[in-house]
């Protein structure tokens, strides 16, 4: 009788171990969403303070007017017109859509992009695809979702 509590107290003390082990590894992949979370929120916060500051300006510097474009990014069937700098890689318009559009839950990187059918490649510069004032630009959600990456937006 004593032997079959020993067998018992023993495998419930490794169920415990196993389960804290989870715990702990839960606890990890939190901490590392928490910090995703806070960068892509700083990264916001920095466009959204750069765009703020643009404004101000705009008025004295009409000559760079030229080197901003409109895009229409359509989120789940919601245009999210954006406003954005063509020397900026496209995920930083694609960022400021998934703010505009209220679809910050995923990361970007969990989205896919095309233009007239055709994918696009979030890390190329918005003035390499040429796009016309006011394109439509289709953002859904990829089949699987993407792994961390670090996002550095360019200034508007």
């Amino acid at each position: 009788m004593e032997e079959k509590k020993d067998k018992d107290f023993k495998s419930l003390e490794q169920e415990i171990r196993h389960e804290k082990n989870e715990l702990n590894h839960l606890k990890e992949e939190l901490a590392y969403e928490e910090k995703k979370l806070e960068g892509l929120e700083n990264e916001i916060r920095s466009v959204e303070k750069n765009e703020h500051s643009g404004q101000h300006k705009h008025h004295h510097h009409h000559q760079h007017d030229h080197e901003k474009i409109k895009l229409i990014f359509i989120v789940n069937g919601t245009p999210a017109p954006v406003v954005v700098n063509k020397n900026c890689e496209l995920k930083t318009a694609v960022v400021l859509a998934l703010k505009e559009s209220g679809n910050e839950a995923r990361p970007y990187t969990d989205w896919g992009i095309k233009w007239n059918n055709t994918p696009l490649d979030l890390n190329k510069k918005i003035e390499d695809y040429h796009f016309p004032e006011c394109a439509e630009l289709f953002l859904s959600l990829n089949a699987g979702h993407g792994g961390g990456s670090k996002i550095i937006l360019c200034k508007l």
